[in-house]
């Protein structure tokens, strides 16, 4: 039995560091996971703030109607050179406005735009 406790002795100190060290390890996962967690959930309230935000809004009605006109004024001859003619005239706005225009367009439907 002396051998026993003996290697006991030594054993129980590197069982120790390990049980230790992978409880530690645990504890970080589980901070990693919380943080997920919590960004998530941050996430999905913003999300839900700005949807309930823009319930009355009426910027997306606004650019359906603007954007639909061009498209329904094409099937009728008298209209359609005036149509062609104002995106050409759209085509020599400076660059900085027709992305902007863009930008309004797209985040008006609920798109989001990043790098």
């Amino acid at each position: 039995m002396g051998i026993f406790s003996f290697l006991g002795g030594l054993v129980s100190p590197v069982t120790n560091y390990l049980s230790a060290r992978s409880a530690d390890k645990t504890k970080i996962r589980e901070a990693q996971i919380e943080r997920i967690m919590t960004a998530e959930n941050s996430a999905a309230e913003l999300e839900t703030i700005l949807t309930e935000s823009m319930r009355y809004s009426w910027k997306d009605e606004y650019w359906t109607v603007v954007l639909s006109i061009p498209a329904i004024a094409c099937f009728f001859p008298v209209a359609a050179p005036h149509v062609l003619a104002g995106f050409e005239v759209l085509t020599t706005m400076p660059e900085f406005y027709q992305y902007w225009l863009g930008v309004c367009v797209v985040t008006s439907f609920g798109l989001r735009i990043s790098k």
